[in-house]
């Protein structure tokens, strides 16, 4: 994942995390502590399964590509089709055929 787009979604996630913690800090349900460790831990563990989500992603994409692709090939032109956009959508039904995209 992007460092750029890794930090943002650390973020985001950081501050939704700490408005619900402070919430439950002013109700008394945790510690001023404790509720920086949840922050702490929660926020690794969001940025963890993005991470994770991204990775499946781009995993799909290259193999869809490969299999729309009609003659054997290198991993490296795989993924350089996947980097200029010639990738079938990951939302291709497992029953059809994926398409390479053209690009224009």
């Amino acid at each position: 994942m992007n460092p750029f787009i890794n930090k943002a979604l650390g973020s985001v996630i950081s501050v939704v995390l700490t408005g619900a913690v402070t919430w439950l800090i002013a109700k008394g349900y945790l510690t001023a502590d404790a509720g920086a460790q949840l922050i702490a831990i929660l926020t690794s563990l969001g940025l963890i399964a993005a991470q994770r989500v991204w990775k499946k992603f781009g995993d799909q994409k290259v193999l869809l590509t490969a299999v729309a692709t009609t003659a054997p090939t290198t991993l490296a032109v795989i993924e350089a089709k996947v980097a200029d956009g010639q990738s079938p959508s990951v939302n291709t039904p497992a029953d059809v055929v994926p398409v390479l995209s053209s690009v224009p």
